[in-house]
């Protein structure tokens, strides 16, 4: 018998935006997301609010630029590593600095949104982020994440 075929990499990647999806980030999450050392971990969550009006008014196509400038705007400013975990919602996983470090880089990605987002005629604020910072010293709790 053959093993069986590794799963397709597009399998765990969110095809629109290029992050990784839920079900990479359930693997992360109940690996630690590889923080052995346990360094400072945060997540930092973000809502864009309102993306059923946008695509109402704006259009799907519209709605889909969004998502993927709210991809690029998190991986420029917070994380490489991206969870797209449903249809408005990301997660950022940070690991190492300090927890303040990665408070102050989720309040410069919220500053960044809401000044771009005027520009393209959007509601401010155009997303809700939330910081949860995993002391240092201790495994994520899947359960409670």
């Amino acid at each position: 018998m053959h093993p069986p075929d590794p799963p397709h990499p597009y399998f765990r990647t969110d095809l629109l935006t290029g992050s990784l999806n839920l079900l990479q980030f359930s693997e992360a999450l109940s690996n630690n997301f590889g923080n052995h050392r346990l360094a400072p971990l945060s997540l930092v969550a973000l809502d864009i609010c309102d993306l059923r009006g946008i695509n109402a008014r704006r259009g799907h196509d519209f709605g889909d630029q969004v998502l993927r400038w709210m991809t690029f705007c998190i991986k420029d400013l917070i994380s490489k590593e991206v969870y797209r975990i449903s249809g408005d919602d990301f997660i950022a996983v940070l690991i190492g600095e300090t927890h303040q470090a990665h408070v102050q880089k989720a309040r410069a990605l919220f500053d960044k949104i809401n000044r771009d987002s005027a520009q393209l005629g959007l509601s401010v604020p155009l997303a809700r982020i939330t910081v949860f910072n995993i002391p240092e010293g201790v495994v994520c709790n899947p359960a409670l994440i």
